[in-house]
């Protein structure tokens, strides 16, 4: 190889040198911009997973808190359920509206759109069953509930009367 160089002019060779230190950094500087843009994209595309993981658990949460709120509202028969259960569901029908902007897969989003209809199915149900049930009655002395009993009270006022003439 000294050989080949000693052709060459002192000069030359200190060019030819230069050249290749010249080349060998502009190849470190485009594999620097090419790990930046590398790690940029993966960077947001970890940020849109993460924005989809914590929609996705928010979701959840305000779904096992709407089920919570329609169980007591089942067993404690209270009005207050009914409208803490259609806040929590309102606002996991937000959550579950602003998922697919989190997804890049369009099958996948596309399954996430039918998310938000289908609690709002879900809420429109329990909204049926809290009207049903507060028609009912949801004490004795409410709604139809409240009507038989005092239907109940007026017949034993009557029966009471008819047994202290006898």
């Amino acid at each position: 190889m000294s050989g080949f160089l000693s052709r060459f002019s002192l000069r030359a060779q200190i060019g030819l040198i230069a050249l290749i230190g010249v080349i060998g950094l502009a190849a470190l500087g485009l594999s620097y911009v090419l790990s930046n843009t590398t790690l940029a994209r993966m960077q947001a595309r970890l940020e849109m997973a993460r924005g989809a993981h914590e929609t996705l658990a928010a979701i959840e949460a305000g779904l096992l808190q709407a089920r919570r709120n329609e169980k007591d509202f089942l067993l404690r028969k209270q009005e207050r359920y009914l409208t803490q259960h259609a806040k929590v569901v309102g606002e996991a029908v937000t959550k579950a509206r602003a998922l697919p902007r989190y997804l890049e897969d369009a099958v996948i989003a596309a399954r996430a759109r039918e998310i938000a209809p289908a609690i709002e199915n879900y809420a429109t149900q329990f909204v049926a069953v809290g009207q049903t049930q507060t028609r009912l009655g949801l004490d004795e002395t409410k709604g139809q509930l409240g009507a038989l009993r005092q239907s109940v009270r007026d017949v034993e006022a009557i029966l009471a009367k008819d047994e202290d003439h006898v």
